[in-house]
């Protein structure tokens, strides 16, 4: 008898509260290896379209991000009564938002594209490695993002000072 393969599986909640969490449920497999094999969850398929989701969820939540601190520095600068330092402060962290969102994003994206639909003749095939890679670097330039976004939610909740 083989060893027992424990397999995770994420399933709906079916209680009262009709909650829309996926409650994980661990299965061990043992006398199965034909469900055993198809147990290797997630595929490479799904990890790729895990990445796509995750990078437009981003890419839209950047985006909000932007466009509200673009209006709140045209606000000010209608008003004139900010300093220079905090219009550029907006501006800079709405362009960075807005450049990471359309370009690094946009080419991530690409990659999870070329990922889930390769080439057969392709030479340097996109690895799920790649894409983690690739989504580690993004999301640091992302949490750097989000900082400059925390500093402005601060200042904006003192007044601008």
């Amino acid at each position: 008898m083989s060893d027992p393969v424990p397999l995770l599986l994420l399933l709906s909640c079916f209680c009262s509260c009709s909650c829309p969490v996926p409650v994980p449920v661990l299965l061990l497999l043992s006398s199965h290896p034909q469900l055993a094999a198809m147990a290797e969850l997630p595929s490479e398929n799904y990890k790729g379209r895990f990445y796509l989701k995750k990078v437009k969820e981003e890419q839209t939540r950047l985006l909000e991000l932007a466009a509200i601190t673009e209006k709140d520095a045209d606000t000010l600068a209608m008003s004139r009564c900010v300093h220079k330092d905090i219009d550029g402060l907006l501006r800079s962290a709405s362009g960075k938002a807005r450049l990471l969102a359309t370009q690094k994003m946009k080419q991530f994206e690409g990659l999870c594209n070329v990922h889930l639909n390769p080439m057969p003749d392709e030479k340097f095939p996109v690895t799920l490695d790649d894409l983690q890679g690739f989504w580690d670097m993004v999301s640091m330039q992302v949490e750097q993002v989000d900082d400059m976004f925390a500093n402005i939610k601060k200042l904006k909740s003192n007044g601008w000072k």
